[in-house]
């Protein structure tokens, strides 16, 4: 049987090593157009005025305190009302305050301080601001509104 097959074998041998160079180039190729996502990593995770209050920050608590920026507001604050939790949650669901004092020791919140830059100024910004305080002093957090 061998024998039968033996003329025909450099080109079984040809059309197997082609049909493997094909099967790898296209692999490769695929791999290579699959599109790529749109993402980009920020030059930073805070504008050139967040950097700089930030250092004032450090000089003024870094000793005593740990200071975390943009945090959630869900991380930091809780509603009580679990029969409607998810109407009061959805409210500080994906709202952030600029930055966080935490007490070293006690890794306890101390202070929010947010940053008001002149977007601040818009009445949605305003009527967020107005909420954050609301819901800070309900919770019983310092909060902290800077120019």
């Amino acid at each position: 049987m061998l024998e039968a097959i033996r003329p025909s074998l450099p080109i079984l041998l040809v059309s197997i090593g082609f049909l493997l160079v094909v099967v790898i180039l296209k692999t490769l190729l695929e791999k290579r157009s699959q599109k790529q996502l749109p993402y980009k990593k920020k030059d930073s995770i805070l504008t050139p005025h967040e950097q700089q209050y930030f250092r004032q920050l450090e000089q003024q608590y870094g000793t005593n305190h740990y200071i975390f920026c943009q945090v959630a507001l869900d991380r930091i604050i809780n509603t009580t009302d679990q029969k409607n939790f998810y109407t009061y949650w959805n409210k500080i669901n994906k709202k952030t305050i600029d930055f966080v004092l935490v007490d070293r020791q006690t890794l306890q919140t101390v202070k929010l301080i947010e940053l008001n830059d002149r977007t601040h100024n818009y009445k949605t910004r305003v009527d967020r601001d107005n909420f954050l305080k609301q819901v800070c002093e309900t919770a019983g957090i310092d909060v902290e509104f800077v120019k």
